[in-house]
């Protein structure tokens, strides 16, 4: 009841902060028109494609003729088409399938990282405020343009089967987490990159804490078949739907150069400042500015003071050993990603910078 009761809440939540799209469901799209309109587009191309039997040439989107591979110019939305078409097909209508979609994106997301979280502390109350906060921070807010920013729900679930799976190596968690990766990895390229490397990561923490208590490792016969059937579902799908973007990148020579990829990097005050064109939490900001007088605490730094305290607090607590290191090795994660986000230079005084792990990825 528990589980049932929190899906409750973040449906609530969601429909709460989205009533006008509720009352349009069928004309109207949210965000400022540009990305969502595109967005749209390429989802109803999607669609149209899948029922007509035409897969082969997806690619050759209806645009920019006679160029070939028109697609890969953006995003291909391949997993959010998937999940829009049983919509589609009931409403017969693209902007309601899409909304749908949306609408969902924001539940699912606070949903999947609750029930992860929940495999992971003894607290429920803990792992429902963790999906409150993963699905409506500001940062995702403010991609409300972006369906497949807001449609983050795959990364979860991706942690949640791999922790199944250490703990107890059966195959169907190996499966599992396969599926998941390739869903994320066909729902938003950016976000099938971070969540390899934080895959990565996590690996290689949870490797070096057996290497220190002189644990025996699991590369068993088992775990190296497991392994190798995760490559086998991820590694053929995936090229399939990146494989063009690579001809594209070498035909027209798309590439972002260092001062774009500086330029759009994070910075540490984001990460508790306040965005000024975040639809939701700017009215928040001007009911505290109302009754305080000032802006007293962001919302980011509301947040990060719950993480630090919820780490102090688990540290006092009587948690499994191997229960701690996993929660170690993702607090490594987390502030790994903490450090890539902030680009190729950590700081720059103007007369010498102080580069960060991101500019070691530059090829």
């Amino acid at each position: 009841m528990k589980i049932v009761s929190v899906f409750i809440v973040y449906v609530f939540c969601t429909l709460l902060l989205f009533v006008p799209i509720l009352k349009d469901i069928d004309s109207t799209i949210p965000g400022k028109l540009g990305d969502p309109l595109l967005n749209l587009w390429i989802i109803s191309w999607d669609i149209h494609t899948f029922l007509g039997g035409n897969i082969s040439n997806i690619f050759d989107a209806n645009i920019f003729f006679p160029y070939k591979n028109t697609l890969t110019y953006s995003e291909n939305l391949f997993a959010i088409a998937i999940v829009a078409l049983p919509f589609y097909l009931i409403t017969g209508s693209y902007i309601t399938a899409y909304n749908i979609v949306f609408l969902l994106s924001f539940i699912l997301t606070a949903f999947c990282m609750y029930y992860f979280l929940k495999e992971l502390i003894p607290s429920h109350f803990a792992a429902f405020a963790g999906g409150l906060i993963f699905a409506f921070n500001p940062w995702h807010l403010g991609h409300i343009p972006r369906i497949q920013v807001v449609a983050a729900w795959w990364i979860p679930l991706c942690f949640w089967a791999l922790l199944r799976y250490h703990r107890s190596q059966k195959i169907r968690y190996a499966i599992a987490f396969a599926i998941f990766f390739v869903f994320n990895a066909l729902t938003n390229a950016h976000y099938m990159l971070f969540t390899a490397m934080a895959v990565i990561i996590f690996e290689l923490c949870l490797l070096l804490f057996a290497l220190y208590n002189k644990e025996k490792l699991q590369w068993n016969k088992k775990y190296l078949l497991h392994g190798a059937l995760v490559l086998v579902i991820t590694i053929p799908p995936i090229l399939l739907a990146y494989f063009p973007y690579l001809k594209t990148t070498e035909l027209k020579n798309f590439k972002r150069p260092v001062q774009e990829i500086v330029k759009y990097s994070a910075e540490v005050s984001n990460y508790v400042a306040l965005p000024s064109h975040n639809p939701v939490w700017k009215k928040f900001a001007t009911v505290q500015k109302r009754l305080f007088g000032m802006r007293v605490f962001p919302p980011g730094l509301i947040q990060l003071i719950i993480v630090i305290g919820g780490l102090f607090v688990l540290s006092r607590e009587s948690i499994p050993a191997d229960r701690k290191r996993v929660i170690v090795s993702l607090s490594i994660v987390g502030l790994s990603g903490f450090l890539f986000s902030l680009g190729p230079v950590l700081w720059n005084s103007g007369r010498w910078a102080i580069p960060g792990p991101y500019a070691a990825l530059r090829i």
